[in-house]
């Protein structure tokens, strides 16, 4: 199975990252094959540093780039503030959206530490 994970990633100091990266190497290890899309500065075997905090434009080049890679599923680790967190994940939401149309199957595992939680936060 080909997965493309949208995710924190080492080496940035983030415990998702961390947990990424082992998620990363148990899919390996079981013979699917992943690619990471992260954020700008990550690095390793298959990451794609695509992701730039806030920037709800970077969303069409990255649709476009998943659905160039016909992955059979997309795993989103989603850590609040990681993505577009001052239009409530609006750019998110169109990728998915985007992703959906072309039936490929969308998983999120969502993270949050806040106290505050309300519905226009996910």
């Amino acid at each position: 199975m080909k997965i493309i994970l949208l995710s924190p990633y080492p080496p940035n100091p983030s415990g998702i990252g961390d947990y990424a990266m082992n998620l990363v190497n148990a899919y390996r290890k079981l013979g699917h094959e992943v690619i990471i899309i992260s954020h700008k500065n990550a690095k390793g075997e298959g990451v794609f540093p695509l992701l730039v905090e806030n920037d709800i434009s970077i969303y069409d080049e990255i649709s476009d780039f998943i659905l160039e890679k016909k992955p059979n599923l997309i795993h989103i680790l989603h850590e609040w503030g990681m993505f577009d967190i001052d239009t409530y994940n609006a750019g998110l939401l169109s990728l998915i959206a985007k992703i959906r149309e072309e039936r490929i199957l969308v998983t999120i595992t969502f993270f949050t530490s806040l106290k505050n939680f309300n519905e226009n936060m996910i």
